[in-house]
């Protein structure tokens, strides 16, 4: 199947990242302050092309797609591990000089 070259948005909402932890238990993660989860069950999930994706709601930066697990594109897909950007957002600015 060919990448859809328009733009697509859906909904996901921030849960609790015991959510995630507990989904994710058998890979051994380390969950850190600096990573989140996201979910919409049956409703959104991401696709081929969209790992690294932005999660913004109203125009800000909160996060960024990292990882997922079983149900890949389809409704029974799995919480999403992002980057929570919010953690780390002291340190992006201090690199880059940005105020």
């Amino acid at each position: 199947r060919a990448p859809n070259p328009h733009l697509l948005q859906g909904t996901m909402a921030w849960v609790d990242k015991q959510i995630c932890n507990s989904t994710y238990s058998w890979a051994g993660l380390t969950w850190t302050d600096r990573m989140a989860c996201a979910y919409n069950r049956g409703k959104t999930t991401l696709c081929s092309g969209d790992w690294a994706d932005a999660f913004v709601h109203k125009g800000v930066f909160y996060g960024q797609f990292l990882a997922g697990g079983s149900g890949f594109c389809n409704s029974n897909a799995q919480p999403l591990i992002l980057a929570d950007i919010y953690q780390v957002v002291s340190w992006i600015k201090q690199i880059t000089g940005t105020k």
